[in-house]
């Protein structure tokens, strides 16, 4: 078993990526496995929703109410780890190489970037509720 995509490709076709050092096979292979089962369950539950053995239930939607401050909030926050992590893992590749998880889990990362990121998300978040939400 190969321990990062590094050495895979590098052995089926003599190409060296250094980026596919920071992709550890296992969890390629996990995420991928995850992906395979969840588009087989859609494809197996609309069979049966076609071959009439699910029923439908009826639910109650909600459309036109603007962007609660959680939501906003969780969306603000979610942007700024993506981007606290992401621009710190460019600038410290090599660091986060050698090793992810600690890399990860540490303290580490782009302030900038991640408030950037998360002021952008915060607002999509507001303005695309705000477009769904009814005149009055």
């Amino acid at each position: 078993m190969y321990p990062n995509l590094y050495y895979l490709f590098k052995d089926l076709f003599g190409v060296e990526i250094p980026f596919l050092q920071a992709m550890q096979s296992f969890g390629v292979m996990l995420a991928a496995s995850i992906l395979i089962a969840a588009w087989l369950l859609k494809i197996e539950l609309l069979r049966k929703a076609k071959a009439g053995l699910l029923l439908a239930e009826e639910i109650k939607l909600t459309i036109g109410k603007p962007a609660t401050t959680q939501e906003i909030a969780m969306s603000a926050a979610g942007g700024f780890f993506v981007g606290w992590k992401l621009l710190g893992i460019a600038f410290n590749f090599n660091q986060f190489v050698d090793d992810p998880q600690s890399f990860v889990f540490s303290m580490q990362g782009s302030l900038i970037a991640g408030v950037a990121l998360g002021a952008v998300m915060g607002y999509f978040t507001f303005s695309d509720k705000k477009k769904k939400s009814l005149p009055e």
